[in-house]
């Protein structure tokens, strides 16, 4: 054989074999890939803030206040545990009405089938423990005024799960917060 016809051999068994395994992981990461988490993906931030389901809302709802009102609290410095305290409303009970207003989200979420009962437990679980601590913080960013755009599934090539981003409705709070 000459060096040619070798060299023509071996650059498309290369190419065959990275379309091969590109196909194969792309597969791979889609049979074990679950999105049952924090509600990355399952695009919840709008339904979460026109059902009233922001510590915001809540907190002017439960203290008899506008939103704008507890905004510019928050941008005083204060937390919505202080706002709600201020009413002699205890920060237990903001948390316990936000997550019945979002449980009831993801109830219909589910009927619907937009999501699993299993992401719905998971984002229950996962938006207890955030509310739990987000009440405390004075972080304005966690004022439930996000976008709520999301899905963050991403396109890209090889290996990799691929580019994408998705903001949740709550801003752009972190886990330290």
């Amino acid at each position: 054989m000459n060096a040619k016809r070798i060299t023509a051999l071996v650059a498309a068994a290369l190419v065959m074999g990275l379309v091969a395994g590109n196909v194969a992981s792309s597969f791979a990461a889609t049979a074990t890939t679950t999105n049952a988490g924090a509600g990355a993906g399952l695009r919840l931030g709008v339904a979460m803030r026109d059902s009233g389901g922001r510590l915001l809302d809540v907190v002017a709802k439960l203290t008899g206040t506008s939103t704008t009102a507890v905004v510019a609290e928050r941008k005083a410095g204060k937390t919505f545990t202080q706002i709600a305290a201020a009413k002699n409303i205890k920060s237990s009970t903001v948390v316990e009405e936000a997550l019945k207003v979002r449980t009831t989200v993801l109830a219909e979420k589910v009927k619907s089938g937009a999501i699993t009962q299993a992401q719905a437990d998971a984002a229950a679980a996962n938006m207890k423990t955030r509310l739990a601590t987000r009440v405390d913080s004075v972080n304005t960013a966690c004022d439930g005024t996000g976008s709520g755009s999301g899905g963050g599934k991403g396109g890209g090539m090889g290996g990799g799960r691929g580019a994408g981003r998705g903001m949740g409705g709550g801003g752009t709070c972190t886990a330290t917060q």
